[in-house]
């Protein structure tokens, strides 16, 4: 399910300096679930960022999937948007309803740094 998108110029470089995704806990459930920020170029989709949301994560405020520069998904710093990304989307998968559970996003922080 895609919960958020964003327009980015394509001509230029980007930087991904942060991302944290905010989930409410509804107290049980929502293990399982996958939040993935995507660049969008051209007809193609590609996973730029990734982190599955485990029992000790429910407590904490915000998901980060980027801090500080450090990718959690790739286990690296220097997160960069591919040449010709026009668009940046987070999309939610796995287990997101049904059976008592309900994905709750609640918004999100994303910083981009330019290149110059």
């Amino acid at each position: 399910m895609q919960i958020w998108e964003c327009e980015v110029d394509p001509s230029a470089r980007y930087v991904i300096e942060s991302l944290a995704v905010k989930i409410e806990d509804q107290g049980w459930g929502n293990v399982g679930v996958n939040v993935a920020f995507f660049a969008v170029i051209g007809d193609y989709m590609m996973e730029v960022a990734s982190r599955a949301l485990q029992n000790g994560e429910r407590r904490l405020d915000a998901l980060d999937l980027v801090k500080e520069g450090f990718n959690f998904s790739r286990f690296m710093f220097s997160s960069f948007l591919p040449p010709g990304t026009s668009k940046v989307a987070l999309v939610a998968m796995g287990r997101l309803k049904d059976a008592g559970h309900q994905f709750n996003y609640s918004g999100h922080s994303l910083k981009l740094g330019v290149l110059a």
